[in-house]
């Protein structure tokens, strides 16, 4: 029988028995605890979603390269996030890292973050090891050194390492060159690579666009009606280069010096001694400079002929330059009396020199040694 009972017969009702408290305190903490798991609950997904969904980054304006070495682990990579303050919060990062698996498995490799990321977005990233391509170029330089500081500094490929690879005769005669002519092999450009590629892979890459650069057109219609090879025509571009910066100048400079090259003359390109004494302070060449270079085969006040090698990285414009330069007569040039970064052009000895007078004259009014 029941607890207690009711009589709703009568205008008023009335009970016997005693009231049932404790089932309805079980009630109570019943739907209190619902209650509670359900704010908990709904609290967890909100967190959840914060996690997951929310910009964790503190990459707001512009994008941002996190670079994770070969045999880092999962500690290595959150210091680098916390020395380049990547991060606003690092616990929901190490927590979406551990129970997605990531903290066992670290890719290395160069990845881009970009503004506004969430910890979704760049953890996809990291965990499945797909790196941001590195947007490789170099353009502007002279010497090896300068050449391989400036990959390394791109690329996760040290110093010594790249050094010890171009000066290695038997590494660079496989790729077609030779200790003092494997600069030529790279052709000044914007490369997509992976921040981490190994070098004897990097190197077959440069090969690879050096050949496809040098296109039949190039190499056979244009470099051989010239008489040059192709080694020739990147030599004869890093002087067009070195000697002006003018892009409609430079066919014609190109056209000078093979037109020495063909009278047998010296070349007497103020660059190449410049080169050979590798003192880039130098403005104005004079004898005294000329004869401290000597007989340096770079040398061509000195020595005829084209140097051995290019005395800088010359620019696809100067490279196609040397390839479509027009017909002329000059044999001789120098800066314009303008200072305009233009030269003057002349066939004869005379008027070279008329204009060297001119050009003297306004270096002296401007105090310029």
């Amino acid at each position: 029988m029941p607890y207690s009972s009711c009589n709703f017969t009568n205008k008023y009702a009335t009970c016997s028995g005693k009231p049932n408290f404790g089932a309805n305190m079980k009630g109570k903490i019943i739907i209190g605890l619902l209650i509670a798991i359900s704010v908990i609950g709904a609290s967890g997904i909100y967190y959840v979603y914060q996690i997951l969904f929310t910009p964790n980054l503190r990459v707001e304006q512009s994008d941002k390269w996190l670079y994770i070495p070969q045999g880092a682990d999962f500690k290595q990579v959150m210091d680098s996030l916390k020395t380049g303050e990547f991060l606003n919060d690092e616990l929901s990062f190490a927590f979406l890292s551990k129970i997605t698996g990531y903290q066992d498995k670290v890719y290395p490799g160069a990845y881009l973050v970009k503004a506004n990321s969430t910890n979704k977005d760049v953890l996809w990233r990291l965990k499945s090891g797909r790196q941001s391509p590195v947007k490789l170029t170099f353009n502007n330089l002279r010497l090896k050194q300068d050449l391989v500081t400036r990959l390394s500094t791109q690329l996760n490929i040290p110093e010594a390492e790249f050094f010890g690879y171009l000066n290695n005769p038997d590494s660079c005669r496989m790729l077609g060159f030779d200790t003092l002519t494997i600069t030529a092999m790279f052709i000044p450009n914007t490369y997509e690579l992976k921040w981490n590629t190994p070098i004897h892979k990097f190197m077959r890459r440069m090969q690879t666009e050096y050949n496809t650069f040098w296109s039949q057109k190039r190499r056979d219609e244009k470099a051989k009606a010239l008489g040059l090879t192709r080694m020739q025509v990147m030599v004869l571009a890093s002087i067009t280069e070195a000697e002006t910066k003018k892009a409609d100048e430079m066919p014609v400079v190109a056209r000078v010096y093979k037109n020495r090259l063909d009278d047998d003359m010296l070349l007497q390109a103020d660059p190449t001694v410049i080169y050979a004494l590798k003192d880039f302070t130098i403005k104005r060449v004079y004898s005294g400079t000329i004869n401290k270079a000597g007989m340096n085969p770079f040398n061509t006040y000195k020595v005829k002929g084209l140097p051995p090698a290019p005395i800088n990285l010359p620019s696809i414009t100067a490279i196609d330059a040397v390839l479509n330069m027009p017909p002329h007569n000059y044999i001789y040039f120098c800066a314009n009396a303008e200072l305009n970064g233009y030269h003057s052009f002349a066939v004869t000895y005379e008027e070279h020199m008329a204009n060297v007078a001119k050009y003297t004259k306004a270096l002296d009014e401007m105090g310029i040694k």
